[in-house]
C-alpha cells in the first residue's frame, strides 16, 4: 500500500511472493490493486483485492503460471475470504458493505458487459470476432449498443441490439457512432459442469473519410539576388534601393484527421470576381515558389486545394480549399518623367514626375555632388528641385524605387538653356 496516499495502491502495483522450503523467493502475482485477503487450496491461491471502481477475486496457479479473474463485485473492496466445507467461499465486502458467496462450478447463466470502446471518431462498425470454445450443451449470444458520448447511461445511446447466437464473426447491428459496447450472455444446460469460454474479442470498425484542412496560407516575397555590376560609380553616394521581388513563396499549413497523405493544387486570380487559373497541380510539399513574371501587375488571390483522393477508394476522396489575402504583384519599375530643366538667375530649377501604377513610391533619391536626399510617398509625386550655383548635368542624377521594384535606368533630361548640349548627365 502506498503510505504517502493511504488507501491507494502503489503505482507499480502490489505483489504476492512464494517462498519455497530452500528459501528461494518467487513473485507469483502483481497488480496495481490493494491485496486485502488470500485463501490457498490444493496449490491454487485466491486473492481478494480492492480497486478504484470494483473489487475482484483472482485465481493464481503458481505451478501453471496462470492468473485469471475469477469474479468481480460492485463494492470497491473485498476485505475477507471465508471458505466453507461445501466448497463455497463467503466474501466480506466494503464500500459499500455486504456479504457475497462464491460457489464452485459454473452458473446456469451469466452476462459480461464490455467497457466502453472508443473509435476516436464517428465510425461504421463491422463484425465482432470471437475466439474461444462452445461445448455441446452451452450457448453464447452477443448484443451491442452505440453512442456518441462516453457515458453509456445517457439517453442518447442506442438500445441494446437483439441477442444474436455467437459464431466466429457476428455482424454489429448498432448504428454508426464513436463509442460501442458489447454484451456476452453465457448459458449452460448442465449448470455447474460446463460453460462457454471466450478468450478474446476483436471489433472491426471503419472511420469515415473526413475532409482535409488548410489551416493557413502565408505568401512572402523573396528578394532577387543583386545583379552583377550594380554597385555605384566611384565617388557616387549609393541611392536607396528596394530589392526586386519577382518570386513569391507560398506556404500553407494543412492537416488530415485520417492521417491521409495530401496532394495540393494551386490557383490564382486577379480580383475577387475573376475566374481561377491553375498555377500548379500535384504538389506534395507545403510550399511553392511562384515566379510572378508570368502574370501582369496587379493584386492577386491564391487558392490552395488539398485532396486525399490518392489514399481512398475511387470516388471517396475529399477536398478542402482556402483562399489567401490579396497579394500585390509589381514587376514594372516606377517612371521618372516630365523632366524640365531651367535656369532661374543663379539657380537651376528641375521639375519632374515620379509615378508607379501598382505600388507606392517607396523612395526618391536625387544627388548633387554625391550628396543625396531621400523622399517617401504615394503612387504619384510631382517635384520641383532648386539648386543654387552653377551646377552641370555631370553632377546630377535621379533614382526612384517603388515598394516592390527599383526605377528604370536613369534618364537623360534636356539640357538647360545656356549649357553645352553635348554635356553628359548621369540619369
Amino acid at each position: 500500500m502506498n503510505t504517502a496516499a493511504t488507501g491507494q495502491p502503489r503505482p507499480e502495483g502490489n505483489a504476492v511472493y512464494r517462498i519455497d522450503p530452500d528459501g528461494f523467493v518467487t513473485e507469483i502475482f502483481r497488480q496495481p490493486l490493494l491485496v486485502l485477503a488470500m485463501v490457498e487450496k490444493n496449490g491454487t491461491l485466491l486473492i481478494a483485492t480492492g480497486g478504484p471502481t470494483e473489487g475482484q477475486i483472482y485465481q493464481v496457479d503458481p505451478a501453471a503460471e496462470e492468473t485469471i479473474v475469477l469474479g468481480k463485485v460492485n463494492p470497491k473492496q473485498v476485505l475477507s475470504l471465508l471458505p466453507t466445507p461445501d466448497g463455497r467461499i463467503y466474501m466480506g465486502l466494503a464500500n459499500v458493505g455486504g456479504i457475497a458467496t462464491l460457489s464452485p462450478g459454473y452458473a446456469s447463466e451469466g452476462k459480461y458487459t464490455s467497457p466502453v470502446l472508443d473509435a476516436q471518431q464517428v465510425s461504421r462498425f463491422g463484425n465482432i470476432q470471437l475466439h474461444g470454445a462452445l461445448p455441446q450443451g452451452t450457448a453464447l449470444s452477443v448484443a451491442t449498443r452505440s453512442g456518441n458520448v462516453k457515458d453509456s447511461g445517457q439517453k442518447s445511446w442506442s438500445e441494446w441490439s437483439k441477442d444474436v447466437a455467437a459464431s466466429e464473426f457476428v455482424k454489429i447491428a448498432s448504428p454508426p457512432a464513436r463509442f460501442l459496447q458489447y454484451r456476452l450472455t453465457f448459458a449452460s444446460a448442465q449448470a455447474g459442469k460446463i460453460s462457454p469460454v471466450v478468450e478474446d474479442v476483436s471489433v472491426a470498425y471503419q472511420m469515415p473519410n473526413l475532409p482535409p484542412q488548410i489551416k493557413s496560407i502565408k505568401i512572402t516575397p523573396t528578394p532577387d539576388a543583386p545583379a552583377a555590376g550594380a554597385a555605384p560609380a566611384a565617388g557616387d553616394a549609393d541611392p536607396v534601393r528596394i530589392p526586386t521581388t519577382r518570386r513569391q513563396v507560398i506556404a500553407w499549413e494543412s492537416a488530415d484527421a485520417n492521417a491521409d497523405p495530401l496532394v495540393f493544387s494551386l490557383y490564382f486570380r486577379r480580383g475577387a470576381g475573376a475566374p481561377w487559373i491553375l498555377m500548379k497541380d500535384r504538389v506534395r510539399e507545403n510550399q511553392f515558389d511562384w515566379d510572378t513574371r508570368s502574370v501582369a501587375d496587379g493584386r492577386y488571390e491564391v487558392k490552395v486545394v488539398a485532396s486525399d483522393a490518392a489514399a481512398n477508394p475511387p470516388g471517396k476522396g475529399r477536398t478542402a480549399a482556402r483562399v489567401s489575402d490579396p497579394v500585390p504583384v509589381d514587376n514594372t519599375s516606377p517612371v521618372i518623367g516630365d523632366l524640365k530643366w531651367a535656369r532661374r538667375g543663379a539657380a537651376v530649377q528641375v521639375d519632374l514626375t515620379v509615378v508607379d501604377r501598382t505600388s507606392v513610391v517607396a523612395a526618391f533619391n536625387h544627388q548633387v555632388f554625391g550628396r543625396s536626399m531621400e523622399l517617401f510617398g504615394n503612387f504619384l509625386f510631382r517635384f520641383r528641385l532648386r539648386y543654387d550655383g552653377d551646377i552641370g548635368l555631370d553632377h546630377f542624377r535621379l533614382h526612384a524605387s517603388a515598394a516592390t521594384r527599383p526605377a528604370l535606368p536613369r534618364y537623360r533630361p534636356p539640357p538647360p538653356p545656356g549649357r553645352n548640349p553635348g554635356a553628359t548627365a548621369r540619369f
